[in-house]
């Protein structure tokens, strides 16, 4: 695997588990679970940190694969 390709894996993996901490942390102040995150803005950013970090290890695989 090349550099850039190692680098952006490290840091899909590390926005990843950001994600995944803000979004323990955003289920625990919905009072109605996952389905009121559509009407807060702020509760959205660690599903679109999973998002961002999905498509940057797509990436980096294609990345490598060249």
């Amino acid at each position: 695997m090349t550099r850039p390709a190692s680098l952006l894996i490290l840091t899909a993996a590390l926005l990843a588990t950001v994600s995944l901490v803000g979004l323990g942390y955003v289920k625990a102040e919905l009072a109605g679970g996952l389905r009121e995150v559509p009407q807060h803005w702020w509760s959205a950013l660690p599903l679109l940190g999973l998002l961002v970090s999905a498509a940057t290890t797509h990436a980096a695989h294609r990345l490598s694969k060249t």
